[in-house]
């Protein structure tokens, strides 16, 4: 729990633009509590609580080696929704972009949980991913640039894990007491995608799929699209959050994280459903997306696995507060052998 005034020291040099930006939409900062919020450990996302007023505050990591403007993405993305897709996100209420500050409005409900993936909440989903892509708003996403991490062809993607599973070769230093695990997954980890790697030559040999995405295929994304990133409002609907990575991407790297993330994973019997009620892809479109679905768990295993790397540990033990880096490792790479395990490459 927070304290009133007590400003988290992670603001640093933002607080006098927090606490002007917290005055404008109604809220007096030095009286307020203020509450860490859970989430990832990309930036600093506080609950401020000024008696009956609640909002977000979240203030964007700026990193030397991660260039990437993740407040710039992220309001885009909210300013975009509340033209097109209004009440399916918070709303952005203030921001100060060289401070790296924004408030947004706070979403009261509970938090998503793997229980909530019904048929009416991905159809909501699916819906919420229909009215960004929708052909007549095309207009107004001028402002988008590319997705984290889009790629728009397969060899790009490709490329892209290859580097992921290059640098945990190089660079993964487990910890004594889980060396012989590390050396196990990293084992499965290859084994996993040279068959994925040769199911997918062999679907782009046969013409199966082309490499390729044309731009028309191209969709906006929210990019860390799921469950995970979601809250009930206070009419028990759905709401999206966390946007830092958004903007244009390949529909196969969208629909693959819906279904795969590893927080909360979306069965792949809801498929239908939400292609259902999602944009409207050429069937071409999903098609692609279902042949390069084990190349993105190969990817999500990765990502899970960076926590092997030393220099990535730091930011993922705060989404583990109190663990210890053996607890911290064997519960990422056990996270990642439940992925790698259901990896299936379909015949071609």
């Amino acid at each position: 729990m927070g304290s009133a005034g007590a400003i988290p020291a992670a603001l640093s040099d933002a607080t006098p633009a927090a606490m002007r930006l917290l005055a404008g939409v109604g809220c007096d900062g030095a009286r307020a509590e203020w509450l860490a919020l859970a989430g990832g450990a990309n930036n600093t996302v506080l609950l401020v609580r000024d008696g009956a007023r609640e909002v977000v505050l979240k203030h964007y990591r700026r990193d030397a080696n991660d260039t990437r403007d993740r407040l710039g993405a992220e309001v885009t993305l909210l300013r975009y929704a509340q033209l097109v897709a209004p009440g399916y996100t918070p709303e952005l209420l203030a921001l100060d972009e060289s401070a790296g500050v924004t408030i947004l409005s706070y979403i009261p409900g509970d938090a998503a949980t793997a229980r909530d993936a019904t048929a009416a909440n991905v159809a909501r989903a699916g819906a919420f991913l229909r009215a960004l892509n929708a052909p007549q708003h095309l207009p107004a996403t001028a402002a988008f640039g590319t997705a984290s991490e889009a790629a728009f062809s397969i060899s790009d993607h490709i490329a892209l894990i290859e580097d992921r599973i290059g640098a945990l070769d190089r660079e993964s230093d487990p910890t004594p007491a889980t060396a012989s695990q590390a050396r196990e997954i990293l084992d499965t980890l290859h084994r996993g995608w040279d068959a994925t790697r040769a199911s997918i030559d062999h679907a782009l040999a046969s013409g199966r799929v082309a490499d390729a995405l044309p731009a028309e295929g191209r969709i906006i994304s929210p990019s860390d699209f799921g469950f995970h990133n979601a809250r009930f409002d206070q009419d028990g609907m759905l709401r999206f959050f966390d946007f830092e990575y958004a903007g244009w991407d390949d529909p196969a790297k969208t629909l693959a994280d819906f279904f795969l993330q590893p927080r909360i994973p979306v069965d792949h019997s809801w498929r239908a459903a939400f292609l259902a009620a999602g944009p409207s892809l050429h069937p071409a479109l999903t098609d692609r997306a279902e042949i390069l679905m084990p190349l993105f768990a190969v990817k999500w295993a990765c990502i899970v696995l960076k926590s092997l790397i030393p220099a990535q540990r730091a930011r993922r033990l705060q989404i583990y507060p109190g663990a210890s880096i053996d607890e911290l490792l064997i519960a990422q790479m056990d996270l990642a052998s439940g992925i790698l395990a259901k990896l299936s490459v379909a015949p071609t």
